[in-house]
């Protein structure tokens, strides 16, 4: 995931000596979770971090692109529902489940065992009443149902990378269709290459009729989309003030992250032009 910039979280922990707790495959190629004193990860078979749990504060978002992708929460004032495609380690329900804990979540997960290690060592319970987990690939998920959504997630990585279909703009226009009116999808694009990333930016932006944002994480190769099903609240003004009010409710500092998106956006002396 790494590029340049800050020393990445990764680099920080301590993996010398740390414990295997499962090794599974996902895919072809296999999946382990490993824990220290301090956190619970899991990676894929050359190390690359999928997932990071700070043990004595599961709630927390640990990885930058994970906090990154709630500055989708800024562009969206108190969402009443959230659909998740893609599971992982649980990381953005947790956090969602702890701050938003009114608010239900629905989740995609076509792999059986990610699902298992996410209720085994990632805190997913089955009692929680709010969330609804559902072992099918997102695609289906997102075409077959009609309830309207204030968020969604887009974060899907397997063995092979992001699965083909992401690139195709009926995909992007199922996700719009499952928006409310003020919804916004947000995408975490892991840029392998520019080609790749170009391809899934075209089927996004055609369903979306342009009106998307790119935020580059510092130091990472992950990119990450906003798309908005209609106008949005985009003048500095409110996203600041938003910001420092989730900043003070949930600990994430999403108002570095306007300043990254001034960079790689239109925008005026107002606000981002999209």
């Amino acid at each position: 995931m790494h590029t340049h910039g800050p020393r990445p979280i990764e680099d920080l922990i301590e993996r010398a000596g740390a414990r295997l707790l499962q090794r599974t495959h996902n895919g072809s190629a296999p999946v382990e979770v490993y824990e220290n004193d301090r956190y619970r990860w899991l990676q894929n078979h050359n190390g690359t971090l999928q997932s990071l749990m700070d043990r004595r504060s599961p709630e927390r978002l640990v990885l930058p692109y994970t906090q990154a992708m709630m500055t989708g929460l800024l562009f969206v004032d108190a969402p009443k529902s959230v659909l998740m495609l893609g599971l992982g380690g649980a990381s953005q329900l947790r956090f969602l489940r702890h701050y938003f804990a009114d608010t239900p979540v629905t989740a995609w997960e076509s792999d059986t065992q990610v699902i298992a290690v996410a209720r085994r060592y990632f805190g997913l319970s089955d009692e929680d009443e709010g969330v609804h987990i559902f072992n099918q690939d997102a695609r289906t998920g997102v075409a077959a149902g009609d309830q309207p959504a204030d968020l969604i997630l887009l974060d899907l990585f397997g063995a092979d990378g992001s699965p083909p279909w992401v690139r195709q703009a009926a995909f992007h226009e199922n996700c719009r269709r499952r928006l409310a009116d003020h919804g916004v999808l947000v995408a975490n694009l892991w840029v392998d290459a520019d080609d790749e990333f170009l391809a899934i930016m075209d089927g996004v932006q055609a369903a979306f009729e342009q009106r998307t944002l790119v935020l580059p994480v510092p130091g990472y190769r992950n990119h990450i989309v906003f798309a908005f099903k209609g106008p949005a609240r985009l003048d500095f003004a409110t996203l600041q003030a938003r910001a420092t009010g989730l900043a003070r409710h949930t600990g994430v500092d999403c108002g570095g992250f306007i300043g990254g998106m001034r960079e790689s956006n239109l925008s005026d002396d107002t606000g981002f032009v999209v």
